[in-house]
């Protein structure tokens, strides 16, 4: 829990200070609305089909089922804690994809263009350096596709809401994987 929060304070609460007080920038300018937005929200489910297979097959290989869930304590999904976790890994989402999304590309997308989606890049992929292979070399494709449609749509939370069902997918098919499902 208290890495969850630490998350809100560190990615969103001082990044929207700073966007608010440096850049004049309020938290729609930074991404968060869905007003005028709706349209692209078909964009990110048929993102979410295509990712679901893929997520599918690495959640049977070993290195993906000893990551995930990060909660080792998980024993079955219907536990109390892993229920309070995944609540927790979901405002953390909302904390990354605010801060890179949001905060990097939104905010400096008036001042460099495109070139705010690879600023975001490097240090987006520098956070998945401790997961398995495949998802830290994912997490550029991920990063870029991420990045342009926040700068198109001017909107993270769709991002957000795509990213935690891709790890939330991750965590149920390596818990059933491992026999922890019920």
């Amino acid at each position: 829990v208290w890495w969850g929060f630490a998350c809100l304070i560190l990615m969103v609460l001082i990044p929207m200070l700073v966007g608010r007080f440096g850049a004049g920038l309020g938290p729609r300018k930074m991404g968060v609305k869905l007003k005028g937005t709706a349209r692209d929200g078909l964009t990110y489910l048929y993102l979410f089909l295509m990712f679901f297979p893929v997520v599918y097959l690495v959640s049977q290989r070993p290195d993906f089922q000893a990551t995930y869930p990060f909660y080792k304590g998980a024993k079955r999904v219907t536990d109390p804690d892993f229920l309070v976790f995944e609540a927790v890994y979901c405002m953390q989402f909302f904390a990354i994809e605010f801060f890179f999304r949001g905060f990097i590309v939104l905010g400096l997308k008036p001042y460099i263009g495109w070139a705010s989606v690879l600023v975001m890049l490097a240090p987006y992929c520098m956070i998945h350096y401790y997961k398995p292979m495949p998802e830290a070399m994912g997490a550029i494709g991920a990063g870029l596709v991420l990045g342009a449609l926040s700068w198109r749509t001017g909107t993270v939370l769709y991002g957000w809401f795509l990213h935690y069902a891709v790890a939330l997918s991750m965590d149920l098919l390596a818990l059933h994987q491992t026999g922890r499902l019920t």
